[in-house]
């Protein structure tokens, strides 16, 4: 065979080489770099979830300390009237606190 078709088939064989070692490497880049993308997306996305549960979690404590609060006060005013309906003469038609309020 003359030198050039060496040639040229030498260097055709190198040329499909490196384009085998291009593909493989720009594979192996792109699968690394979904593999970090979605890492860190879902970090990301874990992070927001974590924040909105302890918001949440806050958003509950408030509302049992405050439903805590009402009920104390509602006892207190109960009580309150228990103690003005012993004072005030009772009248037939008026039930007592006990029956008119529910606690």
């Amino acid at each position: 065979m003359p030198p050039q078709i060496d040639f040229i088939k030498k260097s055709l064989k190198n040329v499909c080489v490196d384009t085998v070692l291009l593909f493989v490497m720009l594979a192996l880049v792109g699968h690394l770099t979904i593999n970090f993308w979605e890492r860190f997306t879902l970090q990301s996305e874990l992070s927001n979830m974590k924040h909105s549960l302890h918001s949440l979690k806050d958003t509950i404590n408030n509302i049992g300390k405050a439903y805590d609060g009402l009920h104390t006060e509602l006892k207190d005013l109960v009580n309150v009237v228990d103690k003005k309906q012993h004072l005030v003469p009772e009248c037939k038609h008026k039930k007592e606190a006990k029956d008119r309020y529910i606690v």
